[in-house]
C-alpha cells in the first residue's frame, strides 16, 4: 500500500477529536462525535450535550437524515454509559463508548481508570423513524475479554500509525460501515 492509501483508509475510518461525523448504520444516521472536553464531568452532562449539539446543529438541514438523528454516539471519556434523552418532543439515545486502549501511561498519569469495550445497542424505532426504546449492553467485564484482533491495539503504551493503519485496514476487510 502506498502512504496515500492508508491516509484515506484513516480518514474514512477514525472520527478524531472535535470532529463532526454522520455515519449510516443498516440504514439508520448515526452522529458521532469526539468532542474536546477535559475536566470532570457527570457521565449523562457530556451525552446530554453532544445529543443537544446534533439536535440544534441539524434542525435547519435540508437532509432528512440529518434532521431526524436519533442515535449519538460520543467518545474520548474513558467511560461507558448510554441515557436517553428528550426536548421538543424528540428523544435521542446517546451512547458514551469506553475506551479501546487498556492500562496505557497516558491513563495511568492521570489516575484514570478507564472503562473499556464495545458497546452492544438494539434501538426500536416507530414507522416514522422516530425512537421508541433501545438496549445496551456492555460487553466486557475484564481484560481477558478483549478479542485476540484488537489486543494489538488495546495493550499499547503508545499508539503508533502503523498500529492504527493496521487495524483499520483489517477493519474495512471485516465491516462495511463508515467508520470505527
Amino acid at each position: 500500500l502506498k502512504i496515500e492509501d492508508i491516509k484515506a483508509i484513516v480518514d474514512e475510518k477514525v472520527v478524531r477529536v472535535g470532529e463532526t461525523s454522520v455515519a449510516k448504520v443498516n440504514g439508520i444516521p448515526i452522529g458521532l462525535k469526539h468532542p474536546h472536553q477535559g475536566k470532570t464531568q457527570a457521565k449523562g452532562q457530556r451525552i446530554q450535550q453532544t445529543c443537544n449539539f446534533f439536535r440544534e446543529a441539524f434542525i435547519e438541514s435540508p437532509d432528512e437524515d440529518l434532521r431526524k438523528i436519533s442515535v449519538v454516539g460520543v467518545a474520548n471519556f474513558h467511560e461507558a454509559a448510554a441515557i436517553c434523552t428528550a426536548a421538543f418532543g424528540r428523544t435521542m439515545l446517546g451512547i458514551m463508548t469506553a475506551s479501546q486502549v487498556f492500562d496505557t501511561k497516558f491513563e495511568n498519569n492521570f489516575n484514570k481508570v478507564v472503562e473499556f469495550g464495545m458497546a452492544k445497542v438494539k434501538v426500536e424505532f416507530n414507522e416514522a423513524g422516530q425512537f421508541l426504546s433501545a438496549s445496551v449492553q456492555y460487553s466486557m467485564k475484564s481484560a481477558d475479554e478483549i478479542a485476540n484482533e484488537d489486543k494489538r491495539i488495546a495493550f499499547q503504551d503508545e499508539l503508533s500509525n502503523e498500529l492504527v493503519s493496521r487495524q483499520c485496514l483489517e477493519l474495512s476487510k471485516l465491516f462495511n460501515v463508515q467508520w470505527r
